[in-house]
Order: structure tokens, then sequence, then C-alpha cells
């Protein structure tokens, strides 16, 4: 068996050097882009939010307008879309306005559930107490 000559040996340590060069760039070059990738994706959060909160305004112009059963069918697309962003204090806000426009419709099977949903999945939120009161109400 022949042994590498030095020349060649300079040849393989030049390249397992080259190789651990690139990939150590490689390796940085996929962070750059894991951060690159993170901010465009808090963005695309930040945007969706924001058109989720624009939407959520029109919902309550149109409970303030009595338009409540078009405000609760867009409340049901704005929860889910709350839901999918992970912003539980909207989403508790979504159900209790859902139960109000409910019961302003005469569907006190559908607000009842809207209530308990709220009150079960988000108790420490601000519309629990809320949502205990509607139900009491509802109930007397």
């Amino acid at each position: 068996m022949n042994v590498p000559s030095s020349k060649v040996r300079a040849v393989w340590a030049c390249l397992l050097v080259g190789a651990l060069v690139s990939a150590a760039m490689l390796f940085s070059g996929c962070n750059a882009l894991q951060d690159d990738l993170s901010v465009r994706s808090s963005r695309t959060w930040t945007k969706a939010f924001d058109a989720a909160i624009d939407e959520y305004d029109l919902a309550m112009d149109l409970i303030v307008g009595l338009e409540h059963q078009l405000a609760r069918q867009k409340l049901e697309i704005i929860q889910r879309t709350f839901a999918n962003l992970d912003v539980p204090e909207y989403i508790a806000k979504c159900l209790f306005w859902q139960g109000y426009c409910s019961r302003e419709l005469g569907d006190l099977y559908q607000a009842r559930q809207m209530f308990l949903d709220l009150i079960a999945c988000y108790p420490q939120s601000r519309e629990a107490p809320r949502a205990e009161a509607a139900l009491a109400a509802m109930h007397s």
C-alpha cells in the first residue's frame, strides 16, 4: 500500500479545511436565513393581527348598528383567525360578543353555549365575569 506523499497530504488538508470553512459559512448562513424567516413570520403575524383587529372593530360597529347576524358571522371568522394567531384575549372577546349577538337574535341556546365556552376555556379573561353575568340574566 502506498503512503500518500506530502503533496497529497497537503492537498487533502486544504480540501478538509475548505470543507470546514464552507460548512461554517453555510451554517452561519442558515442561521441568518432562519433569523430572516422569523422576522418575516413576525411581520406576517403582525399584519394578520392588525387585519383581524380591523375586522373586530368592524364587527363592533355592526353590533352598535344592531346588525347582530352579520356581526356574529364576522366574529366567528375573526375568532378562528385569533385562534390561529394564538391570541386568547381576543378569542374570549369574540366568544362573548357572539354570545351577545346570539342572545339579541333570540338564539338563547347558542348564546348560552358561547358564554359557557368562554367561561370554561378562558376563566381568567376579562370577559368571563361578563359572560357569567349574561348567563345569570338569561336565567332570571
